[in-house]
């Protein structure tokens, strides 16, 4: 049984996903207890789109996408994408609703309002997930 601090969070998975070996949520809610500033807390999955194959990783592709990256001691902070790949998302930042459109859009907000995001990991580390899909839907586009 977790310990749940903060009121309660959303484990969001996507059914085009596989989980490859148990996440250590527990870790990573206590990570986003004490930084309530970060949004959400993305699992690594495989590479998948041309700058993740290039570099070799989704945490790295993240890095050179950022503005800011601080790379903690098990996890990294950037201000890149609030992302809807596996991750953890605390309940004050679901409680704000989806708006009308994307990721994107989303992060745009966030960033606004002070908040950065994470990705659970170091840089090499293997991934949690496996992603299984192949269709993409128009409104997926950053």
């Amino acid at each position: 049984a977790l310990d749940i601090p903060g009121g309660g969070y959303l484990f969001h998975v996507e059914d085009d996903m596989k989980l490859l070996r148990k996440p250590p949520l527990q870790q990573i809610v206590n990570t986003l207890y004490n930084h309530p500033y970060i949004a959400n807390m993305i699992l690594k999955r495989q590479p998948w789109n041309q700058l993740e194959q290039d570099v070799g990783c989704v945490h790295e592709a993240i890095r050179k996408s950022a503005v800011s990256h601080i790379q903690h001691d098990g996890w990294g902070e950037h201000n890149h994408i609030f992302s809807l790949n596996p991750c953890l998302i605390p309940r004050h930042i679901v409680e704000r609703g989806w708006p009308q459109g994307n990721e994107a859009e989303f992060t745009a907000k966030l960033l606004v309002d002070g908040f950065t995001f994470g990705v659970w990991g170091h840089p090499y580390d293997d991934p949690y997930i496996e992603h299984i899909g192949y269709e993409r839907g128009p409104g997926w586009r950053l």
